[in-house]
């Protein structure tokens, strides 16, 4: 799930579509995504800033797939998380239309 930008905040949709495909996720991008939504054992955090951290965890996530795959990969608050942002985008929207 390679990143086309890396800033606070942003995550992509792209390791929702590979999580969906099957596919064990390698993520790249500013920071771990969607912290309170997606369990974090659900992908690989390779993290270009520390390249021995990130060839580790890419070597772990090949050598050891079952601990990617078993489990679910929302936590057991993730629609109260989804919930809350949605209400912070209609607030916002709604204040800007003011």
């Amino acid at each position: 799930c390679p990143e086309n930008s890396s800033y606070p905040g942003y995550c992509t949709e792209k390791i929702f579509h590979a999580a969906q495909a099957g596919c064990i996720p390698i993520y790249w991008g500013h920071d771990l995504p969607e912290r309170g939504i997606i369990n974090t054992n659900k992908y690989c955090y390779a993290d270009i800033s520390n390249k021995q951290e990130m060839h580790r965890s890419v070597v772990d996530c090949v050598k050891h797939p079952d601990k990617y795959i078993q489990g679910d990969f929302f936590t057991k608050d993730a629609k109260e998380h989804v919930q809350q942002m949605y209400s912070n985008l209609t607030t916002s929207i709604s204040r800007l239309l003011k």
